[in-house]
This record gives C-alpha cells, sequence and structure tokens, in this order.
C-alpha cells in the first residue's frame, strides 16, 4: 500500500512539475482540463502497468520497496534462531548435510533451540513502524473525509433551508442572506444579490452559469477525493491550486469570448468585487485569491494551434515514468524460477511441475540423481545454464501442469533403478511422456524403504506413506504408486494454523521431508507461517538444516532475519556463503543480500571480474560490473577494441558502444573505408546513422574518395547512397560536389524528373537551373498545360518566371 501511495505521489509531483514548465502559459483551457483529468486517474492506474525489460535498472521506485515486501512476515518476530554464525551452506556435500541431521546430538540441539525460542515469545508483539505509519495514515483520511463531508452536508444546508431562490433553464439561483463569494454546486448558484449592481450582477451570474455548464464541480470532487488519499502529499495540493486557476481561467475565457461583457468593464468588475468571505473548497466560484493571475490571463496573448506540439510530450514523459516506478515484467515471474543443488538422503528434492497459464508443452527436468528444478516457461538463462540442469520440452504433449490444479498426484506411475546404495525414482502423472502432465525425480537410501512383499515397498515420513507396488529391488523396475496423507500430520498443521487449498500439499510436504520439528523451527521463527511457503520450501527442497544455515548467512552478511520469502529467493538464485566469499575476493564486501541476488541472477562471477580487471577495467563499481555483464560485455571484445589505439577506453563507453552494436571488426573496417582516427563518439554517431563500410566504398569509388565522416554522416541522414549519386550521373550531372547532390536529394531532382524534362524537350539543362526549376515547380506537366494555353518559350528560364508570376492569361510567344 505504501508502494502504491509513493508511486502516486510521484506520478503526480512529475504531472506538475510538467504542467508549471510547460502548459501552465498556454491558453488551451480545455486541454490543460483534460490533462488534470488524465494524471488524476493515471496516479492511480499506472502503478499497476508494468512494461517488458527495455533499461538498465528499469523499476528503480519498486526496489526500494521491495525489501520491506520481502520481510513483512519476520516484522515482530520473536529472537533470531541461528545455527553458529561460522557455518558455510552445503556446496557438493549431502552426506555430510545428511550426517547434520540425523545425528542424535544435533536433533537435540535444534529442540532446545526452537524450545528456547518459544518460551522468550511474548503474548504482545510490539508493533512495527509501518502499522503506527499506517494508523497515522488512516488518522488523515479520516480528517479531510470528515472535512469533504462537512463541506457536502453545508451546501445541501443551504440549498434545503433557501425560501429564495429562482429557477432558471438548468440552473437554480439560491440568493444568500449574508455577504458571501459568488459559487456554484453542480446546478445552483449562490450570490448576495443586494451587494452588487444589475450589471455586476449578470457578470457574475453569466460566469457562474459557465461553470455549472461546464460541470467544474466534478473537477472539484475528483480533486477532494484523490487529496484525500494523497493527503500527505503537498503536490497534491498544489496541482488541486492548478485544477482551481484552470477552470477560473476557462470560464474567464469563455464569457469574454462569448462578448456578452466588455473586457475591461469585467476586469473591473472582478476588483470590485473583491471580498473577504471565501466559500468552500468544493464549490466554483467567483474566485478573488487568484485575481491577479486571471487579470494577467485574460490580457496576455492566446496560444495558437502551433503550440499544440508541447502536449506531445506527454507520451514520453509518463512513458519514462513507468519505467522509473514499475519493476518490467520478466523481473514478476521470478517467484518459481528453477534451483538445482545437491541434496541428503533424506530430504529428497524435487522436480516441481511447470506453472503455464495456458496449455504449452511440458517443460520436465531429466530423472538425475540428487537433481531438482521447477521451471517456469519464462526462466532466466543464468537458471537455463546451470550445468546440472538437463531441460527435455516433450512438444507431443497436451497437457500443462499447474501445481494449484484440481490434478490428484496421489497416484500414478514411477520408474526406478538402482544406483549403489540408493534407488533412484521417477515419478510421473501418466503411463507414458505421451500422457504424462507432470514428472518429478529423487533417489532415496534403500534403507529408508520398508519391503511389505515381493513387488510392494513402502516409505513413511510425517506428512504420509508412499506405497510403490513393483519390484523396487531389480536393477531396473516401475510400476504404480499410491501416496497417503497422515491424517495425525494434517491435523498438527490445522493446529498450527497452517493450511493450504491445493489437494497434493501434503504430497510436496512428503517429498520434501517436512515434519513437525521442521514446522515448530519455523513457528519459533515466524508469528505467522503461510501454508503456501512452505510448500515452496519443499518444492525447493530447502531442509530445516539448509534453513538455519541461510539465517545464519543473512544474520553475518545482511545483519537481519530473513523472511521465509528471501531465504526462497536466495534458494531459488544459488545464492550460497561460497558465492559471497567469491565476490569478497574480489574486492566487493559489505553488499546487501539483495545486490547478491541481483549478481547471482545475472551470472557476475569471480571469473568475469578477473577478466574485466585484466582487460584493463580496475576499480570498477559493482553497479558498472553489474551492467556491464547484463549487456554483454566481455574481456576479448575489449581487449580487441583497446588494441585499436583506445587504450584509454573506459568500462562505461564500453558499454555505449556494446548497446550501440560497436565491435573492433566495425571500427577497423571504418578505418579501411577512409575513417581513420575517430573518436569513440563519432564511431557511435556513425553507428547510429547507420554508416557502414561497404557503402563507403562504394561512393568513394564514384569519385568522392576525400568525404569526411561528418558528410558521410550528412548524406546519410538525408538518404543519399551511391545507387542516388549514380542515377545523376546517368542522367549527365556528373561529379557534382557532394553540397549539390545534397540540395538535389531535398529538393527532389531525381533521376525521374531529368527524364520528364528530357520528354518534353529540355536536355544536357545545367544542375543550378534544374535545381532553380525543382524549387519552384515547374515539372513537365507544368509545361505541357502551359504549351496547352499557348504558352511556347524557347529558353527553359522563361518557364520558371512563368511559373513564378503565373499564367495570366492565354496568349501565344516564340
Amino acid at each position: 500500500m505504501i508502494a502504491l501511495l509513493v508511486k502516486s505521489s510521484f506520478i503526480l509531483g512529475i504531472a506538475w512539475l510538467f504542467y508549471k514548465a510547460v502548459l501552465q502559459r498556454e491558453s488551451f483551457f480545455a486541454v490543460n482540463r483534460m490533462y488534470f483529468w488524465a494524471v488524476l486517474l493515471l496516479a492511480f492506474v499506472l502503478p499497476f502497468v508494468s512494461l517488458p525489460p527495455l533499461v538498465t535498472h528499469q523499476g528503480y521506485l519498486s526496489t526500494i520497496f521491495s525489501a520491506n515486501e520481502v520481510t513483512e512476515q519476520s516484522e515482530g518476530t520473536s529472537a533470531l534462531v541461528t545455527s553458529p554464525s561460522q557455518q558455510a551452506l552445503p556446496k557438493e556435500t549431502p552426506h555430510e548435510m545428511q550426517k547434520e541431521v540425523s545425528s542424535p546430538q544435533t536433533a537435540k540441539e535444534a529442540t532446545a533451540l526452537s524450545a528456547q525460542s518459544s518460551q522468550e515469545e511474548t503474548p504482545t508483539a510490539p508493533k512495527s513502524w509501518t502499522f503506527w505509519l499506517l494508523v497515522l495514515y488512516l488518522f488523515g483520511v479520516g480528517i479531510f473525509t470528515l472535512n469533504l463531508l462537512f463541506q457536502l452536508g453545508s451546501v445541501w444546508l443551504k440549498i434545503y433551508t433557501s425560501h429564495d431562490t429562482i429557477s432558471d433553464t438548468g440552473y437554480t439561483i439560491v440568493n444568500l442572506p449574508q455577504l458571501k463569494a459568488p459559487h456554484s454546486f453542480f446546478r445552483y448558484i449562490f450570490i448576495h444579490p443586494d451587494a452588487y449592481d444589475f450589471e455586476t450582477y449578470e457578470q457574475i451570474i453569466s460566469h457562474e452559469k459557465i461553470h455549472v455548464r461546464l460541470r467544474h464541480t466534478w473537477d472539484l470532487l475528483l480533486a477532494e477525493l484523490v487529496g484525500i488519499v494523497l493527503w500527505f502529499n503537498p503536490i497534491m495540493w498544489l496541482l488541486k491550486q492548478e485544477m482551481e486557476k484552470n477552470i477560473e481561467y476557462q470560464t474567464d475565457d469563455l464569457l469574454l469570448r462569448g462578448h456578452e461583457v466588455d473586457k475591461e468593464t469585467y476586469q473591473w468588475s472582478l476588483l470590485q468585487i473583491a471580498a473577504p468571505h471565501k466559500p468552500l473548497t468544493i464549490t466554483t466560484n467567483y474566485n478573488q485569491s487568484l485575481l491577479k493571475q486571471r487579470i494577467r490571463m485574460i490580457n496576455a496573448k492566446k496560444s495558437t494551434m502551433h503550440n499544440y506540439w508541447k502536449y506531445a510530450f506527454m507520451l514520453p514523459l509518463f512513458f519514462g515514468v513507468l519505467l522509473v516506478i514499475n519493476k518490467p515484467i520478466e523481473s514478476q515471474a521470478t517467484a518459481l524460477i528453477g534451483y538445482v543443488g545437491a541434496r541428503d538422503q533424506q530430504t529428497p528434492v524435487i522436480t516441481a511441475p511447470v506453472v503455464t497459464p495456458t496449455p504449452t508443452p511440458v517443460i520436465t527436468a531429466t530423472p538425475t540423481p540428487r537433481v531438482s528444478a521447477v521451471i517456469t516457461p519464462t526462466a532466466t538463462p543464468e537458471v537455463n545454464a546451470n550445468p546440472n540442469l538437463s531441460v527435455n520440452i516433450n512438444t507431443k504433449t497436451n497437457f500443462s501442469f499447474n501445481f494449484r490444479s484440481d490434478v490428484d498426484m496421489s497416484t500414478g506411475y514411477w520408474y526406478g533403478r538402482q544406483v549403489d546404495k540408493e534407488y533412484c525414482i521417477e515419478f510421473k502423472g501418466g503411463n507414458n511422456t505421451r500422457t504424462s502432465y507432470w514428472n518429478m525425480s529423487e533417489c532415496f537410501d534403500k534403507s529408508l524403504f520398508v519391503k511389505k512383499a515381493s513387488d510392494s515397498f513402502t516409505l513413511t515420513r510425517d506428512a504420509g506413506t508412499m506405497t510403490l507396488q513393483g519390484a523396487l529391488d531389480q536393477e531396473v523396475s516401475q510400476g504404480k504408486y499410491t501416496f497417503a496423507k497422515d491424517a495425525g500430520f494434517e491435523s498438527y498443521l490445522e493446529k498450527n494454523d497452517i493450511t493450504n487449498t491445493d489437494k497434493n500439499f501434503l504430497f510436496h510436504l512428503f517429498m520434501g521431508n517436512v515434519d513437525r520439528k521442521y514446522v515448530a523451527f519455523l513457528k519459533a521463527n515466524y508469528q505467522d507461517i503461510d501454508g503456501e511457503r512452505i510448500q515452496e520450501l519443499a518444492i525447493h527442497g530447502i531442509t530445516q538444516t539448509d534453513y538455519q544455515l541461510y539465517l545464519s548467512m543473512f544474520d553475518k552478511y545482511a545483519q537481519k532475519k530473513p523472511s521465509m520469502r528471501e531465504v526462497i529467493e536466495a534458494r531459488i538464485h544459488g545464492v550460497t556463503q561460497e558465492y559471497i566469499q567469491e565476490l569478497q575476493e574480489a574486492g566487493y564486501k559489505d553488499l546487501s543480500m539483495r545486490k547478491i541476488m541481483e549478481l547471482k541472477i545475472h551470472g557476475v562471477t569471480r571469473k568475469y571480474i578477473d577478466g574485466l580487471k585484466a582487460a584493463g577495467f580496475a576499480d570498477l563499481p559493482v553497479e558498472q560490473i553489474l551492467e556491464a555483464k547484463i549487456h554483454g560485455i566481455d574481456a576479448a571484445s575489449a581487449k580487441d577494441i583497446r588494441a585499436l589505439g583506445f587504450g584509454d577506453l573506459s568500462l562505461r563507453k564500453m558499454i555505449e558502444l556494446k548497446i550501440h552494436g560497436i565491435n573492433a571488426e566495425y571500427i577497423s573496417d571504418l578505418g579501411k573505408a577512409g575513417f581513420k582516427n575517430l573518436e569513440l563518439d563519432k564511431i557511435m554517431e556513425a553507428k547510429i546513422h547507420g554508416i557502414n563500410a561497404e557503402e563507403a566504398k562504394n561512393i568513394h569509388a564514384l569519385g568522392y574518395g576525400d568525404m569526411s565522416l561528418n558528410k558521410m554522416i550528412e548524406i546519410k541522414i538525408h538518404g543519399i547512397n551511391s545507387d542516388f549519386i549514380k542515377d545523376l550521373n546517368n542522367a549527365g550531372f556528373k561529379n557534382l560536389e557532394l553540397d549539390k547532390v545534397l540540395d538535389a536529394k531535398i529538393h527532389g531532382v531525381n533521376a525521374s524528373y531529368l527524364k520528364d524534362l528530357a520528354d518534353v524537350g529540355f536536355k544536357n539543362l545545367e544542375f543550378d537551373k534544374v535545381l532553380e526549376a525543382k524549387i519552384h515547380g515547374v515539372t513537365a506537366d507544368f509545361i505541357k498545360e502551359a504549351r496547352k494555353k499557348g504558352y511556347s518559350p524557347k529558353e527553359f528560364d522563361e518557364y520558371i518566371r512563368l511559373k513564378i508570376h503565373g499564367m495570366a492569361s492565354r496568349r501565344n510567344s516564340d
């Protein structure tokens, strides 16, 4: 909510600045009125609109609130429960992790820590600052709402208690017994008639009737409502003042334009009516507080139609606002990006079903030991590039699976094989790839299964029991499975207010080995636990030991306890203590966890940083390294450009070159085309305008070997290429100076025009004469028309003069 209010305030601030800087002095009052309506509505619409990724740091304003959003769950919770801060996240040591989990001593310590944390919880946790900020905000909303209701009540009271009213067509004039400034509200006009002479009275009524006819009351009510929502924002009140001024300007303009009153008389009337009794803010009025501005605007020069171009800047303005306030669409789809990691024997790693909005080819992970993947259709390149992950796309599948759908995962098929002391099993929702709509694989220690019969094996955990029908103990096996929920565990979750509407909730907890001890640990750290969050922990294979290590890592590097969402994000993006140490060794210490995640998402590694340093880019800020990685800067391309004589190349300039598609080959080709010793800015200018070496060589070959790059850019801007020059050559204009070639292109002198002149008898003309004729509109059709009317001069110049002075009468001449 805070983010929405700040974004709306930001939009209104930009709109107010644009109005004050660009539109305030324009006399397009009706258009300005529409502008105010638009910005007040857009202020609450644009925060919900996102664009595709277009620029670096898109959605910067949203990132300010991201940290608050992801830490809401951890506000006001009990003391942090962590393992020693020197522990590191497991990298590729699943068996070591297993020992820590299964060790009686470790389990006892974890239970003791959880119990201690529970005892330390207080019945009433202190409220967070956001809570009190919300209370203050709602208090302000209440005060301003009461103020509006009071104003509305006052107006209606005057209407219904007044006994002196005059009904006019579409208007009702309410004569006030006391002196008040004239004003109107919807169709009602309020005035104290005894205070004015007849002429002034008529001017006031005409003025207020325009307010009524244009329904200006709606403008003020809209401004009041938005002011209630954004009462804390001074820009909103400044914008409301500008709206009030504009409707007064509009009314004055329409009144004077209709010649109902004399301009000078009307201005004297404004001065005469100045009164201290101001009306309510929700009423349009014969406003005295902006008297000076109104008189100035009445006498100001009216805007011409040419000034409408200023409104064209509204589109790029609000487009830019969108880029600043909202994250790109892609960044909002990262909640279930795949995570691949080593797992222990007791905590199976799950390949969660794909989340897709419409039936699309299924994306699943191949059944490899202890490999898990949750892959969305918009998975990032960094996830896809993980060497532990292999993705299969079944293009024949007619179903896509959403793990929150009505698909029942409690029964299905399994395919297994033995790998050392483990059973590696792939679970499917169908009996073949053509009909399966979900797929997950995991390796289990053989000792976890109990053999009930020659073809029946069971695995029991807190969440339930999995029964496999088939010869699991064979080298390669397959069969059907059934999963039965544990009613006691389901009841335990309900007693702890942990619910989830997904019918496969317990199945996922079973596969993720989420048990009572894990739930108790989470309850000890967080007041409220969302069932969907626990399901995500299971899907992403975050065990209790993993979670403790994440708590330790956040405590050490972020000095805070993370929310469950932050832990899941860290797991999704593969952030480990080893990665953090790698960044620190590269010279980047004291980074926030969010920045570390951002670096990890975009694949910034120690090797990449060292490569930049080796290419001559040392002591770089982390934001610039991130930007370089996003734009695909690599050390090899930088070295190649430096080798061309740009030894002082900065990374910022390298990024600019990359954005414009400039590489060493392009620079080298320009040199071969004769454009040597260029500055990088000039090279970028050439690239922006589409200059290529091949075209430059072609123009050089036509006799312009000494052409500079500036001239090449100039002729390119005007659309001149070697073909155009060749056409002029073939038409008889050879060896023209480039400036004359430019004149020809600008004024439309081309081979077609020259051929038309030749067809009516004028060949081998001088270029200057042809250019003059074209400028004055002498065409073959004009010459034919002149001849039909009897004009037949022999000299071409005569036709030019004839065009300039016009064919006044029919005559014959030599």
